[in-house]
């Protein structure tokens, strides 16, 4: 009996797999041989990639520089927590709780693992899920980043406008001034 696994998709799941069937075929009294139609990379070994990269710092860094280190210290603990868990790298999707699966899509390191893989091992089927995901995940990233960026540069245009010989009697004080208080 020939027990078909995908190494390249999770190790976790060809053994699984390869476990089901070689107990099928002792049942049957058949001998099992075990062929990976998409086996792991050397590189590789275990079917997992380094995702961490995967739009992650992006969106970590768009969301420190629009809305601070709290919330950018919120988002790495979900992204660590969760979808580090969700990615389903090491054990693989058909094994994860209801709870991760949840949010294997929906995470970038969820992608990340769905994608390479995809391409690397099975032609690139099933890779416009996880493209679009880390698209969606990149871009928000880069617009948080540049929309902070650009409201700092146009404070400082506000600043130095306050600063022009017009604007001496404004509120804000010039470089090297003391204000009457002091």
């Amino acid at each position: 009996m020939k027990i078909y696994v995908a190494g390249g998709g999770g190790r976790s799941v060809a053994t699984a797999a390869e476990t089901v069937g070689r107990t099928i075929a002792a049942k049957a009294n058949l001998a099992p041989t075990v062929e990976d139609v998409a086996p792991a990379s050397a590189g590789d070994p275990s079917g997992t990639v380094e995702f961490y990269a995967m739009a992650v710092g992006g969106a970590v860094t768009g969301v420190a520089a629009t809305f601070g280190s709290v919330a950018s210290m919120t988002l790495t603990a979900f992204l660590v927590v969760i979808g580090n868990a969700a990615a389903a790298g090491p054990v693989g999707r058909p094994l994860l709780s209801s709870f991760y699966s949840t949010f294997t899509a929906i995470v970038p390191q969820g992608s990340g693992v769905s994608l390479l893989p995809s391409v690397s091992h099975f032609g690139g089927h099933g890779a416009q899920t996880p493209l679009v995901t880390l698209a969606i995940w990149g871009a928000a990233g880069c617009l948080l980043a540049s929309a902070a960026t650009a409201s700092r540069m146009n404070y400082r245009a506000v600043y130095e406008r306050c600063l022009s010989p017009a604007g001496r009697d404004r509120a804000v004080l010039r470089p090297g001034v003391l204000s009457p208080a002091d």
